[in-house]
């Protein structure tokens, strides 16, 4: 995200119920409120409401400008934070996870181990 922010941190900001249009190129915003128009998703996005009038007023007309093309939005998928979706590190880690001594970069016990 453009913002600086990690995966983790954007969707926790993006579901809050917040102004957060500020963060998105003003034709990056209008794309998403015209595809939630679409889908009639607005009222499924808290921070669409903090959203000025004059960015819906731009989204209508894209909108309007898609349904004389016959232009159909994607669907989007559910979002959520994928980084619940993982396993912690100490779940995932131990010392002899991966150690293959048939590995050519394999290097053996530390010399630290070995004394």
């Amino acid at each position: 995200m453009r913002t600086g922010l990690g995966y983790d941190e954007a969707v926790e900001v993006i579901l809050a119920d917040a102004a957060q249009h500020a963060l998105f190129h003003r034709d990056s915003l209008c794309d998403m409120l015209a595809t939630m128009m679409y889908r009639h998703k607005l009222d499924d996005t808290l921070w669409a409401k903090y959203v000025p009038t004059a960015y819906y007023v731009m989204a209508e007309v894209l909108l309007e400008s898609w349904l004389e093309l016959a232009v159909v939005p994607p669907e989007w998928l559910e979002l959520h934070n994928l980084t619940e979706d993982l396993p912690s590190v100490s779940d995932s880690s131990s010392s002899e996870e991966g150690d293959d001594p048939e590995d050519p970069d394999f290097a053996g016990p530390s010399p630290k181990e070995e004394e």
